[in-house]
């Protein structure tokens, strides 16, 4: 092939090289995809340690508050006390998951944080906004910091708001005001600019009530008990009942938390057992005791939300939940709980306490220490700060994991593209390397066909050439005598005419006509100086046609051993053989003519043994011959089919 046309081909596959994956290296991409990958998996593996929040059945029917925009809208809460905050945490409203669109609606787009430590002029404390271009707001809640603020008032100021027809709205779930852990808003007053007021749903004190759109502070870790179960009655009268929990002293307590229960063991029933009428009591070691909560009149089953009841710091050593009226189960009533949980300081100081109760249900699911194990029916329980703390991690792994996972995206595509582009590139090369070969097969035919005409010149000249000149000498002597010699001379020369003829004809070298030029020129030869002549042919040539300088070979062997039988055997008797193997051909000549000794002191070897030698060298094939004084000559060749052609 030129090598101008490979220079040329190459330069069109220059485009194809792979400049990078997207601007990465090939080898760096493998590198940042594995990195990634081992990212993402480590990220997932995290993410399922911690909780995961799912919009819980609003059962209590408390929502939040649904405010009317205004230049600004407002709520604000009294503490009654002042107070040094660390937080404020702002929870959207979420009504049942997915509603029309209400999951997280409402959020207000701009909201301004005020305070003051008593009755003086509000500061402003904090601000927020909804960055532009971004869609409603979504995440679980919003986190403003307060550090270090003496507050008793706070005020949210919201300016903006969704459109809903002509007019605009804002909504909040609740609002949590974290000191020292505790939630200091719990059951505070709260007053409000303008809204939608729609009790129990939408209303101003739902800001503070401690419902919560996702149920419980539930971590990710499994319990093992459903909590606290009371023996089984006939009638929902059968009261009181009653649980209570030893805190081992008496502690100024800031909140308790009724847990409903879920038990895995029953059918799935949020609130399972949670008593329709109930009160709760703060005893301490000495006096009497005092009535935290009381509804006197029966109230929405809370479902999976927590019932939390602000203590104001009260004393106690022994809280106790009085059912004074039973749940319905199925056709029997109970009283049942997940947990009791008691706060101070941001500790649950009922963990682990002493648990008593009026009575309870005998079985392995509901122990009644179970009802201070940290753990609700379903999973563990958390404090707000580590519930806080591990949703906001949550977060932003999951924002880290999108973006990994876009990013891995990019790499995969950005390989993707590489490995296209070097296969490709490969295929290009493989094209060129393609015509290169056939470039030099295609030489080296045309150099094979070269020296076969070049064979052929010489074999006109030589065995033609000189037979002709043989003649010309015979002729010019004018004798009688040399008329049968010029005769077959003339059939020689007729004979090794028309092989040539045949060999360099259009079509030449079919295997199948080649056997049977081969079996009349063994006649041509052997006929006219043998008695009897025998020829046979045995196998199927193979298909196609023979390569002409591997046929030429051949057939100048044949036509070398036949004319050594027919000038000097003196043969009366001559058979031969011509053989088609399945890899290989053999052709066997036996006379019965006066032989030889090679070895004999007076032997005088002419040209035909070492052409016959040559030929079956040149055909890369086995010669044996075998002859004795007297005996005749046995001459066989077995050559291999030919692959390619013999260029030699």
């Amino acid at each position: 092939m030129p090598v101008r046309a490979v220079f040329l081909l190459l330069l069109a596959c220059l485009p194809l090289l792979p400049a990078g994956c997207g601007g990465l290296d090939p080898l760096f991409a493998d590198g940042e995809l594995q990195r990634l990958t081992e990212e993402i998996a480590a990220t997932e593996a995290r993410l399922v340690t911690l909780p995961e929040l799912r919009v819980a059945a609003q059962t209590h029917q408390r929502l939040g508050f649904h405010g009317r925009s205004a230049e600004p809208a407002w709520m604000e809460i009294d503490l009654a006390r002042a107070a040094v905050l660390d937080e404020i945490v702002l929870f959207p409203a979420r009504t049942t998951e997915p509603a029309n669109g209400e999951a997280a609606s409402g959020f207000p787009p701009e909201l301004r944080v005020l305070g003051a430590a008593a009755d003086e002029a509000l500061q402003p404390l904090a601000e927020w906004r909804q960055p532009e271009g971004t869609a409603a707001f979504d995440p679980p809640f919003l986190r403003l910091p307060l550090p270090g603020s003496l507050l008793r008032r706070l005020r949210l100021e919201v300016r903006g708001g969704q459109a809903r027809g002509r007019v605009r709205f804002f909504a909040l779930g609740e609002v949590v005001l974290l000191a020292g852990g505790a939630n200091l808003a719990l059951g505070a007053p709260v007053r409000a600019s303008e809204g939608i007021v729609n009790p129990p749903r939408w209303q101003p004190a739902n800001l503070t009530d401690g419902f919560l759109w996702f149920g419980n502070l539930q971590g990710q870790g499994i319990a093992r008990a459903n909590g606290f179960h009371s023996r089984i009655e006939s009638s929902p009268e059968a009261v009181p009942k009653w649980v209570e929990v030893d805190l081992g002293s008496e502690a100024a307590i800031d909140e308790v938390r009724l847990v409903p229960a879920r038990p895995i063991d029953f059918a799935d029933v949020a609130g399972f057992g949670f008593p329709p009428r109930y009160r709760v009591e703060l005893l301490p070691e000495s006096g009497p005791g005092l009535t935290l909560d009381a509804n006197p009149e029966a109230s929405p089953n809370p479902g999976d939300a927590a019932v939390c009841l602000p203590a104001g710091g009260r004393s106690a050593r022994r809280v106790r939940v009085i059912a004074e009226r039973l749940w319905q189960r199925s056709d029997d009533y109970i009283f049942a709980l997940g947990e009791l949980q008691v706060w101070a300081g941001g500790r649950n100081l009922a963990l682990g306490g002493h648990v008593v109760s009026s009575d309870h249900v005998v079985a392995a699911s509901w122990p009644s220490q179970a009802l201070v194990d940290g753990h609700d029916s379903r999973r563990e329980l958390l404090s707000w700060v580590d519930w806080l703390e591990q949703v906001s991690l949550r977060a932003t792994l999951t924002r880290s994991l999108e973006a990994a996972r876009q990013r891995l995206a990019v790499v995969e595509r950005s390989r993707q593209r590489a490995v296209v582009r070097t296969v490709l590139l490969g295929g290009g090369l493989l094209l060129v390397a393609l015509v290169a070969l056939l470039s030099w097969m295609h030489y080296r035919q045309k150099l094979a066909r070269q020296r076969l005409r070049e064979r052929l010149a010489r074999d006109l000249h030589d065995e033609i050439g000189s037979q002709l000149s043989h003649l010309s000498l015979l002729a010019g002597q004018g004798e009688a005598a040399a008329l049968p010699r010029i005769a077959a001379g003339a059939r020689e020369l007729q004979q090794v005419m028309r092989d040539l003829v045949w060999l360099l004809a259009p079509g030449g070298g079919d295997a199948r006509d080649f056997t049977a030029r081969l079996r009349a020129t063994a006649r041509q030869w052997l006929e006219p100086v043998v008695t009897e002549v025998q020829v046979e042919a045995n196998g199927s040539p193979p298909p196609g046609h023979l390569p002409l300088d591997w046929a030429r070979e051949v057939m100048l062997f044949v036509r070398e051993a036949l004319t050594n039988a027919a000038r000097h055997s003196r043969a009366q008797r001559v058979s031969v053989l011509q053989e088609w193997r399945p890899d290989a051909f053999a052709w066997i000549l036996e006379d019965d003519g006066v032989g030889f000794d090679e070895q004999a002191s007076g032997f005088a070897a002419g040209s035909g043994l070492g052409n016959l030698r040559h030929r079956a060298g040149v055909l890369q094939g086995k010669l044996v011959i075998n002859a004795r004084p007297g005996s005749g000559t046995r001459i066989e060749l077995t050559c291999p089919l030919p692959h390619e052609s013999l260029a030699n």
